[in-house]
């Protein structure tokens, strides 16, 4: 049996000069405007902990920029990433999106190693993934607290497979 402790904590929004990320089509790094999409509004940042790297997360998409502003991948997503955070270690990166789902990505390279659906059926037979985020993420999204609840998720699921 394992047992470890894992401090949680919310996303880092500071350490580097990012603005305009919240709802915007134009976030800004040191005053210099991110590339992204068109169309393409950017919901979320985390900041690592180092200040190396930043995650975004937009409408449709995942990027992991490095302190400079080059971008070093993304992700496509299937709904909009409306809160983001890096694990303390630096290792993973956790997107909560508007579908009720949470991922988590490997930072060395963007690929997505878990993922966590709220889904449940709706009267009718189809999914009620906007039911499911308007009654229980979006409450929870606002505060940040579900990237938080995503971090210790993932130290805890990814400490069982290592020990």
């Amino acid at each position: 049996m394992w047992t470890r402790t894992y401090r949680c904590h919310c996303p880092n929004t500071t350490g580097l000069d990012i603005e305009h990320w919240h709802n915007s089509p134009k976030p800004t790094l040191n005053g210099q405007v991110l590339k992204l999409y068109s169309h393409e509004i950017s919901r979320s940042v985390a900041v690592s902990s180092k200040a190396d790297v930043f995650l975004l997360g937009a409408d449709w998409r995942i990027r992991l920029f490095d302190k400079t502003g080059r971008e070093k991948w993304h992700v496509n997503v299937p709904a909009g990433a409306f809160a983001v955070n890096l694990t303390g270690d630096g290792r993973y990166a956790v997107a909560a999106l508007e579908d009720g789902s949470i991922r988590w990505y490997a930072v060395e390279s963007g690929h997505e190693v878990m993922g966590f659906s709220s889904m449940r059926m709706a009267s009718g037979g189809s999914f009620g993934h906007q039911r499911v985020f308007s009654t229980v993420l979006r409450p929870v999204m606002r505060s940040s607290v579900i990237t938080c609840i995503a971090v210790r998720i993932t130290m805890v699921s990814l400490s069982a497979t290592t020990s």
